[in-house]
């Protein structure tokens, strides 16, 4: 009960804190919301604390769905060159993420359940409290597959929080790795192509139809 608690507060002072930056200085959601490269990367470097402001941009990203994560990911990467960009970028994704996962778990689990039949809750919460993990993983490197909706999932389910935080840090790392490498080198077509089929369609599929074997053995013994 205390740690459930301990997960509002730190949430809510999350978005205290989001709500303040956006009453300080609302120009960073226009920024964001139409993508203006040049503009936002001269905006960031005339901040005094231009790490945070990108920290916090990369925050919103997250929360504000409708938003392209390149529209942030690529003025870092031209700030810190995509390795040191890499961090930045999967730092403020990952309080995003983290922010979404405990608002749904703490605030609204208990409404979304009450919408739900008992029969389809277990059934949702044994596929993901099992192969979750290995989803986000896959989710989060494929460029097919949509990652928000495994994130709500995942919320409601039993999920312990830690599996959920390592499967996201992996996935989300190697992904933004990625995009950067090869907005930053793009001269390296052959490579980028070949890295970016083997990273975004064969390791997703080959994580999909592992954890679709898994599905399927489980029903069997059940």
């Amino acid at each position: 009960m205390l740690r459930k608690y301990l997960y509002i507060g730190l949430s809510i002072i999350i978005l205290a804190i989001l709500v303040y930056f956006k009453q300080v200085d609302s120009q960073f959601i226009e920024l964001l919301s139409e993508g203006k490269k040049e503009e936002l990367l001269a905006y960031l470097k005339a901040s005094p604390n231009t790490l945070l402001l990108a920290i916090f941009f990369m925050i919103m990203q997250t929360l504000i769905a409708n938003i392209k994560a390149t529209n942030i990911i690529y003025p870092i990467a031209d700030l810190y060159g995509y390795l040191s960009g890499t961090f930045v970028a999967w730092s403020g994704a990952m309080l995003g993420i983290v922010v979404v996962f405990l608002l749904i778990r703490n605030l609204l689990n208990p409404i979304i359940y009450s919408f739900l039949a008992d029969r389809y809750y277990k059934k949702i919460n044994r596929i993901i409290d099992r192969n979750g993990h290995l989803m986000i993983m896959a989710l989060n490197l494929s460029k097919f597959l949509y990652f928000d909706i495994l994130i709500y999932l995942a919320a409601i389910s039993t999920m312990k929080f830690s599996k959920f935080l390592k499967a996201v840090a992996i996935g989300q790392f190697f992904s933004l790795f990625f995009i950067l490498y090869s907005y930053k080198n793009p001269l390296k077509i052959l490579e980028i192509k070949y890295m970016d089929y083997i990273i975004h369609y064969v390791f997703p599929s080959i994580i999909l139809l592992y954890i679709i074997n898994r599905i399927v053995k489980d029903r069997k013994n059940l």
